[in-house]
């Protein structure tokens, strides 16, 4: 369940690798408002409980759309309570808990259906919400003593979740993380950067995802100043979606810190049809990242075979090896992640032998067929 389709595309990935080997798994989650179509498009039939409306509505006052969907997330909830007391699942396994640090009705709904006997498995994306230190520990110590079974991404979160939590290890299942849209067809990337409007010979380096303080986007714009003084003639491009005023503090720091020529800006949500052009037409990825669990970013960075700098935070050194399939560097070292790059772009042969190696790491030990057997493997051992 992700009543409020947090992970559309984690959720359609992972239901579609479930299927293969068990049909009675259904997705309790509305609509994508940001594509209305994605999840049907992959042949799923998403059951939002009662109401899928709001997003359809393209409410662009945030207030009250976010205030909508929080009201119809909360009746849709109810409704799968009341269809639970009559016809009992086994297993309900939540994916988030997106209100659950402002209300309690999200610990409700769990309490009733532990109450009914019903297994509850929840999936750790984060420890803690970003950005917000320790301030929810004692809500989410909550849910993770209430609940049957956890699942993680790393071994780093499964530490945490013991030794802060006091979470028993038995009950805790590390399941990888795994790519989207490493399925779609390919194209060159010359192609794709003909397509972005990019000049062919002009080394690109992106960083595509959510925008957020914990991203490390400023630590990654001082690196980039450094790496523009050694070569001038590349381009970075930051790709997604933010908060308004984080956005305009990154646009503000790229002008003031004299990089506005050699850094690009997408701030949108990029639709589905884009974001593998993007990854296609890269040269480089990266991955600055201040703090993380795990980073389904990062997966598909690999999928795509591209050459991959990133920090030394949360999982990401259980799947990168420094050298092998990525460079890794350790946050706030400026000079370290600017020469990484830097090495990367005059490097060609280290570039292919890294993408090389993080697709074939990512194809033996992350597949969506691997995550699916793992995942019902969990909800065995709990029957």
């Amino acid at each position: 369940m992700d009543c409020l389709q947090m992970g559309p595309f984690y959720n359609a990935y992972l239901l579609d690798a479930i299927k293969k080997y068990n049909h009675n798994t259904n997705l309790g989650a509305v609509s994508f408002h940001l594509d209305e179509k994605y999840i049907k498009a992959r042949g799923i039939e998403n059951d939002p409980g009662l109401i899928d409306l709001v997003g359809r509505l393209k409410i662009k006052n945030k207030f009250w759309r976010q205030s909508l969907k929080a009201i119809e997330y909360c009746v849709n909830l109810l409704a799968f309570r009341l269809r639970f007391a009559l016809r009992k699942p086994d297993i309900v396994h939540i994916q988030w808990l997106p209100l659950i640090t402002h209300l309690p009705f999200e610990y409700w709904f769990l309490q009733s259906l532990k109450r009914q006997k019903i297994k509850l498995v929840y999936t750790v994306h984060n420890v803690l919400p970003h950005d917000t230190g320790r301030r929810y520990f004692d809500t989410f110590y909550k849910v993770y003593r209430l609940v049957d079974a956890l699942i993680c991404h790393t071994r780093v979160t499964k530490a945490r979740l013991v030794s802060e939590f006091s979470v028993s290890p038995s009950k805790i299942h590390i399941v990888p993380h795994g790519p989207v849209f490493h399925d779609v067809q390919r194209i060159t990337v010359n192609a794709a950067k003909d397509y972005l409007n990019i000049p062919r010979d002009l080394p690109l380096i992106l960083f595509l995802g959510t925008l957020r303080p914990y991203k490390g986007l400023e630590f990654l714009l001082a690196a980039w100043r450094l790496v523009v003084a050694q070569r001038p003639e590349t381009l970075l491009i930051i790709a997604g979606e933010g908060e308004a005023k984080y956005k305009r503090i990154i646009s503000s720091h790229i002008v003031q810190t004299g990089l506005k020529n050699r850094v690009k800006t997408d701030f949108r949500f990029i639709p589905v049809r884009e974001l593998p052009l993007y990854y296609q037409a890269a040269d480089i990825l990266v991955y600055p990242y201040k703090e993380i669990e795990q980073s389904g970013a990062l997966f598909t960075g690999m999928a795509f075979a591209k050459p991959i700098v990133a920090t030394t935070v949360g999982g990401i050194p259980e799947v990168l090896i420094d050298q092998h399939n990525g460079l890794l560097v350790d946050y706030g070292n400026k000079e370290a992640f600017s020469k990484a790059v830097v090495t990367l772009i005059d490097q060609l042969d280290l570039r292919m032998l890294l993408g090389r190696n993080a697709l074939q790491e990512l194809q033996e030990k992350y597949s969506w067929d691997v995550i699916a057997k793992e995942t019902l493997d969990c909800y065995r051992e709990i029957m």
